[in-house]
């Protein structure tokens, strides 16, 4: 589970430091084709990254280095039909173009 935390840690923070800059071009107006493409894209797996990094930290703390399945399913299943929620969310009810 180490493993997972360190590789979802990593992308969790390259996914959110590419958000950020995304961000700031398209707030000034630079590289708009590539903002505009890849903003409304990044969500989804900036959050997926993010649970997966959060569900692993709290498996890892609570665990101390044994293992339980138990406690591995009752944190990643619960993330994982939120995760499921917010997808349905994010395709259900999509943002209206600007323009």
């Amino acid at each position: 589970m180490d493993s997972l935390q360190r590789a979802s840690g990593f992308f969790f923070y390259a996914a959110g430091i590419l958000t950020l800059t995304l961000i700031v071009l398209s707030r000034r107006g630079i590289a708009a084709a590539i903002t505009g493409f890849l903003l409304p894209v990044i969500d989804l797996p900036l959050l997926f990254v993010g649970m997966l990094y959060g569900g692993a930290s709290l498996y890892g703390s609570l665990t101390r280095g044994k293992s339980s399945p138990v406690l591995a399913a009752s944190i990643f299943v619960p993330l994982g039909l939120l995760f499921l929620f917010f997808v349905w969310l994010n395709f259900a009810y999509p943002f209206p173009e600007a323009g």
